[in-house]
């Protein structure tokens, strides 16, 4: 009967089985029910059309490569004879400029971002028939399921690692000497001598670790960099880190690029070794003062 209930014909009548009833679709060799969710988003875009957008975002969240568009049941062109993938290429190329940066981070943020960018250019499409459509964007809602994707897992190939091996770790220190013969003695270091750097107003010691070394800084002069550190730290503490670098005029113009500080005049000057060394501010790099040195 209309209810879908199979009924076999005696008496007393019984239920033998159920099948679907109504308006179906077949599916291959399954019955569907027409208010089954698969049948309605197959209705939904077979009257709308879809819009894939793939694009790549790095770590920083800058765009790798060019962003790809395709299009599913709908025109390529509008009325007027304007192709309608660059228009939402040329959309997706302005949303991204408008995106805060801090937003970059958040992979719904930027689909959404997205969507709504698309289908604006899509809204002002008109179809063949002279009506206007709204497209459901299939845009991505997770990284790996679909078309967003971030590559922030390692530098580009085609790019260098700017930072080389650790030169030192820098400890600040209120009587170098006192602290000189704490390594020398207690741990039979190989220790340098007391060297005076007025330019950087401290005084150095070096402890050869044999693949790194300990420098220990004593203030020198009344403007001394590091007076303040022991002020806040008076039995002292690490004061930085030291990094060799390749080019240390290209490293500039990349933490220049990247909007990290560098102190001072901002420009090289030579260092305790005699190379030429640059200091990065801390508030940049995780609350840690970094040196980088000419290698």
């Amino acid at each position: 009967d209309l209810s879908g209930e199979h009924h076999r014909v005696h008496h007393p009548a019984e239920i033998v089985d159920e099948a679907p009833s109504g308006r179906l679709y077949l599916d291959g060799e399954v019955l569907t029910a027409s208010d089954e969710g698969a049948v309605q988003e197959r209705r939904r875009l077979a009257f709308a059309g879809s819009v894939f957008v793939s694009i790549v975002l790095d770590g920083k969240g800058q765009v790798r490569g060019d962003p790809q568009v395709r299009l599913m049941g709908l025109p390529e062109t509008d009325g007027t004879g304007l192709d309608f993938e660059d228009r939402a290429l040329d959309a997706i190329d302005e949303a991204l400029d408008r995106l805060p940066a801090k937003r970059r981070d958040d992979d719904d943020a930027v689909a959404e971002f997205l969507r709504r960018a698309v289908r604006g250019a899509r809204m002002g499409q008109e179809t063949p028939g002279g009506g206007r459509r709204d497209p459901h964007l299939s845009l991505p809602c997770s990284v790996a399921e679909t078309g967003l994707n971030r590559n922030d897992q390692n530098p580009k190939p085609e790019e260098k690692p700017m930072l080389g091996p650790l030169n030192h770790v820098a400890i600040a220190v209120p009587d170098i000497h006192a602290a000189a013969e704490t390594y020398r003695t207690k741990f039979n270091a190989k220790v340098s001598d007391a060297v005076p750097q007025p330019d950087h107003g401290v005084t150095t010691v070096f402890v050869d670790l044999g693949n790194t070394k300990i420098e220990l800084l004593e203030p020198l002069g009344e403007n001394s960099p590091i007076a303040g550190f022991l002020a806040k730290n008076p039995k002292g503490g690490i004061h930085h880190i030291c990094i060799e670098v390749e080019d240390i005029d290209a490293a500039c113009e990349k933490m220049n690029a990247e909007g990290v500080t560098i102190t001072g005049t901002g420009k090289p000057r030579i260092g305790a070794h005699g190379k030429p060394v640059v200091f990065l501010h801390p508030k940049d790099l995780n609350g840690t003062l970094v040196e980088l040195e000419q290698a």
